[in-house]
């Protein structure tokens, strides 16, 4: 896994920072830690559990983008914009997807 190319350093909205900015490495992390905002890409499902095959039946597969819309206030469940709707599910249903963060969410601390 190289850098990730700044030459395009641009921000894509209002108080969002695209992690291309921060040049480091592209960040994985498991969808149970996605945050409001949040723009990521699924880069593995480590099971093949009937919920991770049906999680992946409804379309958050390899190679899907997907926006985190909401977060309810307790952190369950989270809702997603993902090929053209949106989907609701709980961080233990998903807990088993790797995504790779593709934009940071709204800037949350003094920029």
């Amino acid at each position: 896994m190289g850098l990730i190319d700044t030459s395009e350093s641009e921000t894509k909205g209002e108080g969002r920072v695209p992690v291309a900015e921060v040049g480091t490495q592209c960040r994985r992390i498991s969808f149970a830690q996605v945050r409001s905002g949040m723009r990521g890409r699924v880069v593995s499902v480590r099971s093949a559990s009937p919920e991770a095959i049906r999680l992946q039946e409804m379309g958050l597969s390899i190679g899907a983008e997907f926006t985190v819309l909401e977060v309810a206030p307790f952190g369950d469940p989270v809702q997603i914009s993902l090929r053209g709707y949106r989907l609701c599910l709980r961080r233990r249903e998903a807990r088993t997807v790797d995504v790779e963060v593709l934009e940071e969410g709204p800037c949350r601390r003094r920029c």
